[in-house]
């Protein structure tokens, strides 16, 4: 499917300033939030008469989505062309929904059902498939990849995401990045392995500095790519096919071969996740047979646990509120998955949710960033690199929870996410520390039309679906109050 290119215009932000004397008591009464709605009733409707005003014509006459500057957020033009919208409700609709989850594709992307999403991270700048990426502070660095399953062209490059475009930050000086395996600690990324000869490679490389350094080699000797690791408590846990673990000591610079699993896998296509101290590896097993094992650092021990349903490897695999997601992957063979396998530690089982990302993809690469789980890039099942970057959303609070999220710093909601919405939009938050979290929405008129989340929260990023289907077209108003902080901003649905 062609995917049209466009520039993004930021999306309607806004909020009250309340008076100092209401936020020192951390509430406001409904009366009062009503009046400041009301002093800014007059604004807001003139703006959604504008916007309606504007949009229909062009969707009528021309069958494109236009996007329009006015003073409460929108201060870019843009245009989309598309070739099946069919209504104003179609064109703004807000997200991807199956079953239990939904799907946020890009900045702001066209989908096949002609609806309007939009996400966080846009696209990558050039297809890229079997690199890799971390997070750190507020930025994504991507290291590494390919153009194709072949290895035609192996890109030396990093490209980093500052939180609004992505660009090129460095090159790498060697060329065995295919399959590259990456590990962040503190402000340094690892990188083991790679294809086509960086089969016991590791070496360093300093986000501050640029400056990159040749450590002692694995003792990996038989596996260039297809490796995974996670580290724990100061090393470097490196698994291959074979079954085997090699521990790196980041303070002596040097290896210790650990207990192998007995089982190997058929093919180099091991993935990983680390999970309350334990790590826990699919792609272990003979050719199609859905291994699925947990290995524990502080003890050297192997457990095997439930099978995945189905074989499956090369996927990307991220922790959403406690469970282990599996999206994406291959057969052994090409890209065959597109849907996720969820794994519950607690009680040792699978589901298959209904979640999708849009195409079939395996050697991807994943990040937690900003209190979400996003896929990168990946080989499609022509097995040629794509660019797409998708946020995996469950319904309800999302918590991303794993031991390498930082605790916020401070109190933020989030301006909502796609906007104009219809009917579905995303509501994020971050806690820096615990707290009773009330999050209410309001009419224009200030009447309470429903209330998200009222519970205690620990430290954190979370986020929450709002759905908005049983509502008319309008600006509506979301509050949030956890401790002292209250932060409201507006939205607007268009059916």
């Amino acid at each position: 499917m062609k995917r049209n290119n466009f520039s993004l215009p930021e999306p309607v932000s806004g909020s009250f300033t309340f008076r100092n004397k209401m936020l020192s008591k951390g509430l406001l009464s409904e009366k009062q939030l009503q009046h400041d709605i009301l002093k800014n009733k007059s604004t807001f409707l003139i703006i959604s008469i504008f916007i309606l005003f504007l949009t229909v014509p062009s969707l009528a006459q021309n069958s494109q989505i236009n996007w329009y500057s006015f003073s409460s957020g929108f201060n870019t033009s843009a245009t989309v062309n598309t070739t099946s919208i069919s209504s104003v409700g179609e064109s703004f609709g807000g997200k991807i929904s199956n079953g239990s989850s939904s799907i946020i594709t890009g900045f702001l992307s066209y989908q096949a059902n002609g609806s309007i999403i939009g996400g966080v991270i846009p696209n990558l700048p050039i297809p890229i498939g079997t690199g890799s990426a971390e997070v750190w502070g507020d930025s994504i660095y991507y290291f590494g990849g390919s153009s194709n399953w072949t290895g035609t062209i192996i890109y030396q490059r990093i490209y980093k995401f500052d939180g609004v475009s992505w660009s090129y930050y460095d090159s790498i000086p060697d060329y065995s990045l295919w399959g590259i395996e990456t590990i962040l600690v503190d402000n340094n990324v690892y990188l083991l392995g790679g294809y086509p000869s960086g089969t016991s490679l590791n070496r360093k490389y300093n986000l501050t500095t640029k400056e990159w350094s040749n450590l002692t080699e694995s003792p990996n000797v038989s596996q260039a790519y297809g490796l995974t690791s996670e580290y724990y408590n100061g090393k470097i846990f490196l698994f291959n096919n074979e079954g085997r673990v090699f521990a790196y000591d980041i303070a002596g610079d040097s290896w210790e071969t650990k207990t192998p699993n007995s089982v190997s896998g058929s093919y180099p296509n091991l993935r990983s996740v680390l999970y309350n101290g334990e790590i826990y590896i699919v792609g272990l097993g003979g050719l199609g047979v859905p291994g699925f094992y947990k290995y524990t650092p502080s003890t050297d021990q192997w457990t095997k646990l439930e099978d995945s349903p189905y074989p499956v490897y090369a996927c990307e695999m991220g922790i959403i509120n406690g469970l282990i997601y599996c999206v994406g992957g291959n057969n052994n063979t090409y890209a065959l998955y597109k849907s996720a396998a969820i794994y519950n530690t607690t009680t040792n089982s699978w589901t298959v949710d209904s979640i999708s990302i849009s195409s079939n993809r395996d050697w991807m690469a994943s990040v937690k960033y900003r209190g979400s789980f996003y896929v990168i890039g990946g080989l499609g099942a022509t097995s040629f690199a794509v660019n797409i970057v998708e946020e995996i959303i469950p319904h309800g609070t999302v918590d991303i929870d794993d031991e390498e999220e930082l605790v916020p710093t401070e109190y933020k909601l989030q301006q909502n996410y796609p906007n104009p919405f219809n009917p579905g939009t995303i509501i994020s938050w971050q806690l820096p520390v615990g707290s009773l979290v009330l999050l209410k929405i309001y009419d224009i008129l200030g009447r309470e039309v429903a209330t998200l989340v009222n519970e205690i929260k620990g430290a954190g990023y979370y986020k929450v679906n709002f759905d908005g289907s049983s509502l008319a077209s309008g600006i509506y108003i979301y509050r949030l109050t956890a401790g002292n902080y209250i932060s409201t901003k507006k939205m607007l649905m268009i059916k």
